[in-house]
Parts: C-alpha cells; structure tokens; sequence
C-alpha cells in the first residue's frame, strides 16, 4: 500500500510529531510512506526532520504563508506522479487535499483537536461539513471528547483512534540532562516538574506559573522546568513576570523523553486539548500527570491512581490538584509512577497504527456514495 501523509510543516507540536511518528510505524510494516510538508523542513518548520525514517520520502511545495491556489495544483501534480493508495490530511491541511482525495485517492482525515477549534474560516468549515456529511472523505478523532466534540459540531460520526506515541522502553538519560536537572534541586528532597509545551494560549502557561508561585510561597519544594516553544514572547514575558524564582523556562529541547524520565511530575495546564502527545510522552516513562480534564485526558489519567487532575481548568482547582501531588509521600508517587506507565499501553504507535491499516485497508475495499 501506498500512503501519503500530509501536514503543514514538521514543527514541535503533537500532530507533528505523531505524523513522523505514524509515518515510521507505516514504513516497518512493509508500507510505501510519502510524507507530503507544504513547508521547508528549515529551522522552527523542521524540528522533527531528523526523527523521519529514511524510508519515508519527503516532498515539500515550498509553499510561503497564506492561502494558495497554486499549492493546491502543486498538490495534485504530486499526486499524479506518486500515485498513492491513500492521502492521509492532518490538521489545516484538508483544503488543500480535498479536490485529490475527492477523485485520486481514498481521502482520511484526522481532527486532532477540538472540531470547532481546528477548522478556521466559513469556506473551511463549509468544504468540511460537506465532505464529511456526504462520506467522501473519512473522519478520524483521538480521543472519546475529541469525538464528541466531532460529532456535535458536524452532526457527524468519525471513527475514534486513540493518538499514538512511539517511546524506547530503554531510554537513557544522559549526564548533561541529569545535571543540568540536579542544578535547578535546593535539596535532594526537591521534586522536579515538567511543563512540556508550546507557549501558547491553548495551554495557559500562566496559569501554570501563577499556581506555582503562590506553592512555592507556601514553602513547598520543587522545581518546575518548561521545556517548549518561546516564540509566543507575549506569553513568555507574561510567565516571567508571575513565576516562581523555582521555575525555569528552557525552551525546546530536542530530547524531551529524557526529561521527563528523570522528572517526578508531568504538568499541563491547558485549556482545551485533543489528546497531548506530551502526556503520552509522560505515561510512557512514568511521569505522574498532574493535569487539567480537558480533551482526552481523563481517558488516560484517574485522579489518584495513575495521576492527578483538577476539578475543572480553573485556577483554584489546579492549584488543588498541584498541591496533592507536592503532598503526597514519594512512596505512594512511586506506585502511582508505576501505574502511570501502565497506562500508555493503549496509546502505543503499534497499536494506533495497526488501528489505521484496517482503516486504509477498509476504504480500500469499499466504494464512497456518489454525489
């Protein structure tokens, strides 16, 4: 089979990274892979670059920021030549591979946010709810809100795919991390925090800092490192001016699973989600999530088993939540880190993309309904 996975760009985001992720899964199952940018994978557009299998061709359309008419005929040029079994859209990108999948290919598509959220402007949101009311191309969620959500907002049902994460098991963490690490410890007693996101306002990082500050004020313990994107200088310069003297923005980081290794404590703060690649990240290395319920995180995180979530996405409530995680004994977060891991077994890429095979496979055997 031959799939061609298209996306913007391969910056540090989770579709991002799921998509070189997936990508790669595609390829150890005997499967052609083109994966299909608009964007040069160049500074801030190709973190990830270095992460794609060397089986998985790349093409970019060298495409500059806006709208594009001409990207949409590049697009279909490329699809002549490759001739690929299935396009697989992600994210903004379905207006450009709409007319393709239409009548070239079998056309998937995955929501991975909220489905008002993702789809911006009437002529989007109209050319959505058409192909997708009328089955010309399929819908895919990853979580059980983000369906929901899929549903309520096209009146549609999508097919629900858990997002998927590929994590060595054997991970290493290096000496520069775990000293760099050590530096930001008072005490051996210290609990170290990862905040792993953009800065950007979906993850109301400062909120984070403000219910940090005021713990570290209360005398707790702990170090809280943010490790993401700090092109938003708005909200950077919002966070410096209410964190903690505790707190330390980082920003990206290459290797972030090594992080979060070493870490006692996952935190997200975020005011919508699909389903984070991050907390994944977090479950599979056993990290304890100390998180907001938004999206699909209260499908992988139980509130005192395997983690720790507020009430709501709200201030107090998180602070709530932050403050049971920095009170609980190491010995009962010992237990807790290890149902954590536990946890990740459902968000494997080799399950997620076996789940996507079927999928493709499906399509491939069937006919849409003529319009």
């Amino acid at each position: 089979m031959k799939i061609l996975q298209v996306i913007p760009h391969l910056g540090s985001g989770g579709a991002e990274r799921f998509v070189v992720d997936l990508s790669n899964e595609l390829i150890k199952h005997g499967h052609e892979v083109v994966l299909l940018t608009f964007y040069d994978l160049e500074g801030k557009y190709g973190f990830y670059k270095n992460d794609i299998n060397k089986s998985v061709k790349h093409i970019s359309i060298h495409k500059s920021i806006g709208f594009s008419l001409k990207s949409v005929w590049q697009i279909i040029d490329i699809v002549q030549r490759e001739k690929p079994d299935i396009i697989h859209s992600h994210v903004n990108s379905l207006q450009y591979t709409i007319l393709p999948q239409l009548f070239m290919a079998k056309g998937v598509h995955t929501v991975h946010n909220e489905a008002h959220l993702e789809a911006s402007g009437r002529l989007e949101v109209g050319l959505r709810k058409f192909v997708f009311k009328h089955n010309l191309i399929q819908p895919v969620t990853i979580s059980q809100e983000s369906h929901d959500s899929f549903l309520s907002f096209y009146g549609k049902e999508a097919v629900l795919i858990n997002n998927g994460r590929t994590v060595d098991s054997n991970i290493v963490i290096s000496n520069e991390v775990k000293k760099e690490i050590s530096s930001y410890k008072k005490s051996e007693q210290t609990r170290v925090i990862i905040q792993l996101a953009r800065f950007q306002s979906q993850k109301n990082i400062p909120m984070m800092a403000r219910v940090t500050n005021r713990l570290y004020r209360e005398g707790f313990d702990f170090a809280l490192l943010f490790i993401g994107s700090t092109e938003n200088k708005p909200i950077v310069d919002e966070v410096k001016s209410v964190m903690p003297p505790c707190a330390h923005i980082l920003g990206e980081r290459n290797n972030p699973l090594e992080y979060l290794k070493e870490a006692d404590a996952f935190a997200l703060s975020s005011l919508f989600e699909g389903m984070p690649i991050s907390l994944l990240e977090a479950l599979a290395v056993g990290a304890v999530p100390v998180c907001t319920p938004v999206g699909g995180i209260p499908n992988a995180v139980i509130d005192g088993e395997n983690g720790f979530l507020s009430t709501d996405n709200k201030e107090a409530s998180y602070y709530e939540a932050m403050k049971r995680f920095l009170e609980t004994d190491m010995m009962t977060l010992n237990l807790m880190s290890q149902k954590t891991k536990q946890s990740f077994a459902p968000y494997s890429m080799e399950e997620c993309a076996e789940k996507y095979l079927r999928l493709y496979n499906n399509l491939l055997k069937t006919k849409y309904e003529k319009f």
